[in-house]
């Protein structure tokens, strides 16, 4: 199997894009980018033959940018785990985010609401009267006070002091920032991976990045791997490819699975 001209370029421009990330990375990380290209070439004729099967169709001699993409998408997945592993061992106090049923509820919730913020903030009654809407009775919660431990359980933030909005007055905020959006990011592709396999059917969710970006920062001076590992995954500015470029990986443009 080959790429056609337009993944070729695709996948140049991305593999220099994860270079440029390589000083930035701790020692233990740096030496599994080159396997990541190749495992990129790998993984897309892979769920390329997955695919076209799956369809009762004949796989392509030629591949295209959206099956490589397929690919790209696979390896961020794996990174995102290299990440998680690496910082359980090396950050005392980390631990992955644990995705649970009302997490799930939760993230809905919160992303149905965000048109709704007022001055960055959302009312935790005002949460919890939305989230209780589409919560079974087993997940329902009963007081603000309660939604407000739930909304710190997953490590998000209520504002100090009591503010005016969502129509109510003086009462408990969620403070809506990055730490939100990266929790609602993590269990909405959580929830698109559970949905496709009840599906029974092949879909990229199945390949979507790892829920790895977490609200606790990464160890001081390193990238964060999950950044990166977006960034492999989502086409950017267009890096230059120096000669020895095109010389570097030449030999695995073709895919061989």
């Amino acid at each position: 199997m080959i790429l056609d001209s337009e993944a070729q370029a695709r996948f140049f421009e991305w593999r220099n894009q994860i270079f440029s990330f390589k000083d930035q990375l701790p020692a233990q990380l740096r030496g599994f980018l080159p396997k990541a290209v190749e495992y990129v070439l790998r993984l897309t004729g892979v769920i390329h033959c997955m695919t076209m099967f799956a369809a009762g169709r004949t796989p392509q001699a030629i591949l295209s940018a959206e099956d490589l993409e397929r690919g790209i998408k696979a390896v961020g997945f794996y990174v995102g785990q290299i990440q998680g592993a690496l910082r359980l061992i090396e950050e005392e106090y980390y631990s992955p985010p644990e995705i649970s049923e009302r997490s799930l509820l939760l993230a809905q919730t919160l992303d149905e609401l965000r048109p709704h913020l007022e001055n960055g903030r959302l009312a935790v009654g005002f949460i919890l009267k939305q989230y209780n809407m589409i919560a079974p009775k087993t997940q329902r919660v009963g007081t603000p006070r309660g939604m407000g431990a739930v909304l710190r359980a997953v490590n998000l933030t209520i504002s100090p002091g009591k503010h005016n909005a969502n129509g109510c007055r003086s009462v408990k905020c969620l403070s809506w920032g990055k730490d939100t959006e990266t929790f609602i990011k993590q269990c909405l592709q959580c929830l698109q991976c559970l949905e496709s396999q009840d599906g029974q059917g092949f879909d990229d969710a199945d390949v979507q990045e790892s829920t790895s970006a977490t609200s606790a920062a990464p160890a001081s001076g390193i990238a964060d791997m999950a950044e990166i590992s977006e960034s492999m995954s989502a086409p950017g500015t267009f890096i230059s490819i120096e000669p020895q470029d095109n010389a570097d990986i030449a030999d695995i443009v073709e895919v061989e699975i």
